[in-house]
């Protein structure tokens, strides 16, 4: 599995992310992604097959304003977890 983020765009408290995950492998379910500091909501769960490019938006909510870089950390259950970097940009007006 690949992830990468397409972008990340930052309005007040709330980063949206826009990943997109590729299969490598054998069928996964992303089950889950949590970030440190923050609440995550997205539609779970997410099927992604071999060689298959699969786009995941996530509301990143944040009690504080949003770091400059942070983490997200990508649940597929038994199969384990991933990481991805995220560096919001503010939104533009």
């Amino acid at each position: 599995m690949m992830a990468q983020v397409e972008r990340a765009i930052m309005v007040d408290r709330q980063v949206d992310v826009h990943l997109i995950v590729t299969g490598l492998g054998g069928p996964l379910m992303l089950q889950d992604i949590e970030a440190p500091g923050a609440a995550v909501q997205f539609e779970a769960p997410v099927a992604i097959t071999f060689a298959q490019d699969v786009r995941v938006t996530a509301a990143v909510t944040f009690a504080t304003p949003p770091p400059d870089v942070f983490t997200l950390v990508l649940n597929f259950g038994i199969a384990g977890l991933s990481a991805v970097t995220v560096m919001p940009e503010p939104a533009k007006n």
